[in-house]
């Protein structure tokens, strides 16, 4: 797997016709796939990705400040490539004591220092998203839509069920069983989240189905992926499935 990791990164860096922020940082990802990661029990850092063109996107920077005012953690990482995007985030954020503003040397600095990595959604190489997907034990990642701000759970059941989606019509490539989905009251997310508790040992909510679909991943991200990580590789686990799925 870190082989093919590899030869994808060395071309992606080859074939790259234009100059992108995170350029040099990619090249360092090599040595960081080499590197085991010690994550300590008590590291809960939320990091997100904090530049200059995602700073323009007011719901992005919204979904930011709500998870740093409603999180009990107190390591919120902006990563920024440039003094630019330094000078930006502190306009946009302020001196915030739950937040500091790092300029990452090497991939290594990123992946060894957050529990969740957040980017505007469409900002990340796909590259990039295959290499978080190796660090899928430790980190979630998470790509902001706007979509989601106004889009409720329910609606989101609502498309799934009329799209038939592969959680309801292929139940048991994800864990569960043909009753999970009836049990849950026809919500793939109540069942998904059901699903996760039991095998993390956490107790679930009855989610609220009017609740934006953004607002609640950040209860996820604050209730459940912070603070236990067999909850976050579950739930990795099962949106890789997913995407395979989707491909076939």
């Amino acid at each position: 797997e870190v082989l093919i990791l590899q030869r994808a990164i060395i071309r992606y860096i080859e074939e790259a016709k234009t100059v992108i922020h995170a350029k040099p940082l990619l090249q360092t990802i090599t040595q960081s796939l080499q590197r085991e990661i010690k994550y300590e029990k008590n590291n809960l850092n939320i990091g997100f990705l904090s530049v200059k063109e995602s700073l323009l996107e007011q719901g992005y920077v919204n979904y930011i400040k709500n998870l740093i005012k409603k999180s009990d953690t107190n390591g919120f990482l902006a990563f920024c490539f440039s003094n630019e995007d330094k000078d930006s985030t502190i306009k946009t954020f302020g001196q915030n004591e739950k937040m500091k503003i790092i300029i990452p040397n090497t991939f290594h600095d990123i992946v060894s220092n957050i529990r969740v990595y957040i980017c505007k959604g469409g900002s990340l190489p796909a590259i990039s998203k295959a290499i978080f997907e190796h660090y899928k034990k430790n980190i979630c990642l998470f790509e902001y839509n706007d979509v989601y701000d106004s889009m409720s759970i329910a609606d989101a059941d609502a498309i799934a069920l009329a799209s038939k989606s592969a959680y309801i019509s292929k139940p048991e490539l994800f864990g569960f069983d043909n009753e999970d989905f009836a049990r849950s009251g026809e919500s793939v997310n109540q069942m998904l989240l059901n699903h996760l508790c039991k095998v993390s040992g956490e107790t679930p909510f009855v989610i609220d189905k009017n609740i934006m679909v953004n607002e609640y991943w950040a209860i996820l991200i604050v209730n459940y992926i912070l603070k236990n990580e067999l909850f976050n590789y579950k739930l990795n686990e099962i949106r890789a499935q997913f995407a395979k799925v989707r491909k076939l």
